[in-house]
């Protein structure tokens, strides 16, 4: 075929199969699976904007996985290319845009060697795929575009009797109203436990928070959390507030004492950057759940003290602590916590929630890392990087570390006195919007 034949072909075959990835994903009945999964080579490969490396099998089970996932998800192809032709493959570019409906879409400059192969559709199989960020056309873009407060109600003025001019660590501006009403993710109060064996509605692999106070044990599944977001608890005589961001993937656990009382934290029903913003409900000051600082309010400016905390799969808590107790279904409210993550799919992709004041696009924004903040350094470790190295030595300001992982899945940095500092698990893009200046291991 000659190169403007070949053109055509190369550009009706890649608009066709992201044609077939929109209407997959927004559930339509015409979409082909068929048709995708006969268009990738035997040796199909990808390689993400991230740098992560996907072979076919996993492209192809995440795509089945995802039938009916956004039923507002936006594909666009632009500028499509043909760079070089050999005897028996292509090279292409293409700009592949996304996004939904009515939001700012994000693009990727996608490289791909396609197989000169006549019993494809159109004459083309997909060999390899390299994908990287296109640089964004305004500071704002990937931003959600959404409303501050898209509800009836305004919580921080009819609520708590928050305005533009109330004295504020963040740009009112920058506080979105996440639901209609204060609490209306209720928090648990009086949270009720089963022993690790009598926990049979837990997989092996569900992500818990862990808390270890003087020999007793508590685990927090996420499942439950998701839905509550914040447990007011006592632990072995500590009071203990347990917050879980689901937008951010952070787990923290704060000591809930103010001037000796101890306060209880809800779920204000506002984010900051894609966070939870807790109330407590003694002063209705506003604190922001990754820095346990308090950003509107009474307490303005004051931090809560930050507890050791551990986020890891069940069946590595359970092992190290046998004897650990298990927050319960029963947590007072009606409801179905099912057998899956409501998050699942949010955690999956590249999308946040809600605006952020500062991102990184190098990197995948959900990766997971356990962030570090020592003597005003910080500090974030790839949960890849531990996988693959569950010690690592670095420098940090003055201090020469140890990362560890142990046993219980708990991420510390031991330094050269030996001292142990916790980690808090969370998303990359969560963690780099509060620590730009962050170091990394990745």
């Amino acid at each position: 075929m000659d190169s403007e034949d070949l053109h055509e072909r190369g550009e009706r075959e890649i608009v066709q199969l992201h044609q077939f990835f929109e209407d997959w994903y927004r559930g339509h009945e015409t979409a082909d699976f068929d048709r995708f999964d006969q268009a990738l080579s035997d040796g199909f490969m990808i390689i993400m904007p991230d740098g992560r490396v996907l072979d076919r099998d996993v492209i192809v089970e995440a795509v089945r996985g995802q039938h009916d996932s956004d039923s507002q998800a936006e594909l666009e192809i632009r500028n499509v290319q043909l760079h070089e032709v050999h005897e028996a493959t292509a090279i292409f570019t293409y700009e592949e845009w996304q996004g939904r409906d009515g939001e700012t879409m994000r693009g990727r400059l996608s490289s791909v060697v396609f197989a000169l192969d006549d019993q494809a559709p159109n004459g083309l199989t997909w060999l390899h795929v390299h994908e990287t960020w296109l640089p964004e056309p305004e500071a704002a873009a990937d931003q959600p575009e959404r409303p501050r407060n898209p509800f009836d109600s305004g919580i921080l003025v009819e609520t708590f009797g928050y305005g533009p001019d109330t004295p504020s660590l963040v740009d009112y501006e920058e506080l979105y109203q996440g639901c209609p009403a204060r609490d209306c993710i209720p928090s648990i109060d009086d949270p009720k436990y089963v022993s690790a064996s009598d926990a049979t509605f837990l997989g092996d692999d569900e992500l818990i928070m862990g808390i270890d106070i003087n020999g007793q044990q508590r685990a927090y599944p996420a499942r439950i959390m998701d839905y509550h977001e914040i447990v007011n608890d006592t632990i072995a005589g500590q009071p203990v507030a347990v917050t879980w961001c689901p937008l951010c993937g952070s787990g923290v656990a704060f000591d809930p004492r103010i001037d000796g009382e101890v306060i209880e934290f809800g779920v204000s029903g506002v984010l900051h950057d894609s966070d939870l913003v807790m109330y407590d409900r003694k002063t209705d000051t506003l604190w922001q759940q990754i820095t346990g600082q308090g950003i509107m309010g009474p307490r303005k400016g004051e931090r809560l003290e930050i507890l050791p905390m551990t986020m890891t799969d069940w069946q590595t808590w359970r092992q190290a602590h046998p004897e650990t107790m298990v927050l319960s279904t029963d947590t007072g409210v009606d409801r179905d916590y099912g057998d899956s993550r409501r998050y699942d799919e949010y955690e999956e992709s590249e999308r946040l929630a809600f605006p952020v004041s500062n991102r990184d696009l190098t990197i995948h924004p959900k990766s997971v890392v356990f962030g570090f903040e020592i003597d005003g350094h910080k500090l974030a470790v790839f949960e890849d990087k531990l996988d693959e190295q569950p010690s690592i030595e670095t420098p940090l300001g003055d201090h020469e570390l140890t990362i560890e992982r142990r046993p219980d899945g708990s991420v510390k940095a031991i330094d050269e006195q030996g001292n142990a500092h916790p980690s808090i698990r969370l998303f990359w893009f969560a963690w780099y919007n509060f620590h730009p200046d962050t170091a990394r291991i990745d």
